[in-house]
């Protein structure tokens, strides 16, 4: 299992999400203006992963999305980025960073999660950016 960033468009989006869902799969979605702020950030991926408890900061954001174990989800976890050509070059100040902490969670649920988590499963965690 390769876990995937896929650009699509606006129009694809609905069907797409269909189809995961009826495969089994979490599936959620923040705008990409998200990224462009630390708080706003935060805030909004407690919202799409239905995460109940507070998240100050970025280690404490980091835990809870290698772990999502309250979503009770076997098959793995799909995130849509709408709006995605608002973080494309040129790019908001904090966008790349926190893009990036998207990268290592996809690498975590592909690889990682088995060495580090007892009875870690693998699991999908696709990135769908939607233009």
């Amino acid at each position: 299992m390769k876990n995937q960033i896929k650009r699509i468009s606006l129009q694809e989006e609905s069907k797409i999400k269909s189809e995961l869902r009826i495969e089994g799969y979490f599936v959620t979605e923040i705008n990409a203006t998200a990224l462009t702020d630390d708080k706003t950030y935060l805030a909004e991926m407690k919202r799409a992963f239905e995460y109940n408890g507070n998240i100050e900061n970025f280690n404490w954001l980091d835990d809870v999305m290698t772990d999502l174990y309250w979503l009770k989800n076997d098959k793995g976890y799909i995130l849509f980025i709408n709006n995605a050509q608002s973080i494309v070059y040129p790019y908001p100040e904090n966008a790349p960073n926190n893009f990036s902490r998207v990268l290592f969670w996809m690498e975590f649920w592909e690889e990682e999660v088995e060495n580090v988590v007892m009875g870690g499963k693998k699991k999908k965690f696709d990135v769908y950016l939607v233009y």
